[in-house]
């Protein structure tokens, strides 16, 4: 199980920081509910689906 916070992550072919949230969301292709969703960080700040992401690297940690 992933823990929350910030990772780099590939959605769409595009390397990018995104925020995991541990919490239960609507698969909309098929409707079922699945834990775990991502927030992108910057300019585009959509929601994705856990199976819409690859994660790239372990958890962030702060400088």
């Amino acid at each position: 199980m992933m823990k929350e916070g910030f990772y780099w992550i590939r959605v769409d072919g595009q390397a990018q920081i995104g925020r995991y949230v541990d919490q239960m969301a609507e698969y909309p292709e098929t409707g079922e509910m699945i834990t775990g969703a991502w927030e992108l960080v910057g300019i585009q700040s959509d929601v994705m689906n856990t199976r819409d992401v690859e994660v790239l690297s372990d958890l962030l940690t702060p400088p």
